[in-house]
């Protein structure tokens, strides 16, 4: 059995592709899709097109083609159907509430988790006929500290910590220096 010699070497790493994250505004949500494309937009579409077609994901005809498209491109709206099919897909902007809504259930179970503790304790001091250790503080310190932590770190807001994070690398990556 012959091995290629070329099997053990390092692969070149790969860069991550871009996403619509890239972009100011998403020019697929519809309230953005009538907006003027900025010149950034213009020529992020141009270095993802260029990207694409060195990396032979697009024709010499297509890629001309599509380039002169985004130079011209008006609207933000344009840019879409010349992008759509090379861009990873993320999720989609609606899904962006759904961090805050999280929050808020974290928030509303905590608040019942303590409510029904606190009840506990005055029913039980109520019947035992006087208050007594506040023992109600151990619970809401050992859960109350933890979602303050996720709170202030940003846990709860990972898609757009991501997105930026995302976003940061890939302008970090040797020849990404002019897509701001």
């Amino acid at each position: 059995m012959s091995s290629s010699p070329w099997q053990n070497l390092p692969q070149r790493p790969e860069r991550p592709l871009p996403t619509w994250a890239m972009f100011v505004l998403d020019p697929r949500r519809r309230e953005h899709r009538g907006l003027r494309a900025a010149d950034a937009d213009r020529t992020l579409a141009a270095d993802i097109l260029t990207e694409a077609h060195v990396q032979g994901r697009l024709s010499a005809d297509e890629f001309s083609g599509r380039l002169d498209q985004a130079a011209s491109a008006r609207s933000l709206g344009v840019l879409v159907p010349l992008l759509d099919d090379l861009l990873l897909p993320d999720r989609s902007p609606a899904a962006a509430p759904v961090r805050s809504r999280r929050r808020t259930k974290s928030l509303a179970g905590f608040m019942q988790w303590m409510l029904m503790l606190n009840l506990i304790y005055f029913l039980t001091a109520l019947m035992a006929g006087g208050l007594y250790y506040y023992w109600p503080i151990w619970p809401l310190v050992i859960m109350g500290v933890p979602w303050l932590v996720r709170l202030i770190t940003g846990a709860f807001e990972g898609r757009a910590a991501r997105g930026r994070a995302a976003r940061e690398s890939y302008r970090q990556l040797p020849g990404s220096d002019d897509l701001r």
